[in-house]
């Protein structure tokens, strides 16, 4: 895992659009991560479909949260590299998951080039992605976590807590759900 003052974290647009003033612990979770993130100064990377995705569905403090992050120059934009993990993952994807797998795969592209982290609350794209890690051994070291179920680990991680992360990569997200089967 890399070095906690040099994160360069990927984070999709659910959490932008989840983050609010509400009471609910989902709105709560998604702004003190975002908070965290701008607190403790860590990156954010971005490519073209991250950005169009956050264009379409960031809430009012996701957008205030962007702005804060751009002016403090904590966006990086990354080209994709040639990884060939997009035509991987949708040669083994089950038809039943192909369509999300479609939606989410810039995620991985992005965490791939940067410090495999991603913060997300949608958790049947996780469960997707990690049944494939034995197709895409790539995948096996995307850590994969939810501000909503997986909060204090999301807390760890912005505070520099990073050796505990491996519990939470794609792979141990797979064989946890083997053992709880």
């Amino acid at each position: 895992m890399p070095e906690a003052s040099n994160l360069y974290l990927v984070v999709d647009a659910s959490v932008l659009r989840a983050a609010g003033t509400a009471a609910c612990t989902r709105a709560r979770n998604s702004r003190d991560v975002l908070e965290g993130i701008l607190r403790n100064g860590h990156y954010v990377v971005v490519t073209r479909a991250i950005v169009q995705e956050w264009d379409r569905h960031s809430s009012y403090l996701g957008l205030l949260w962007r702005s804060r992050m751009m002016n403090r120059r904590r966006l990086v934009t990354i080209p994709l590299g040639t990884s060939n993990i997009r035509g991987l993952v949708l040669q083994y994807a089950p038809a039943d998951a192909r369509h999300v797998i479609e939606k989410d795969i810039h995620l991985i592209e992005a965490a791939l080039n940067a410090s495999e982290i991603i913060f997300s609350l949608d958790l049947r794209a996780r469960g997707h992605f990690s049944r494939l890690t034995p197709y895409a051994p790539d995948l096996c070291r995307v850590v994969w976590v939810s501000p909503e179920v997986d909060f204090q680990v999301c807390e760890d991680c912005i505070s520099g807590q990073t050796a505990e992360l491996t519990d939470y990569t794609l792979k141990a997200v797979l064989e946890r759900s083997a053992v709880s089967t």
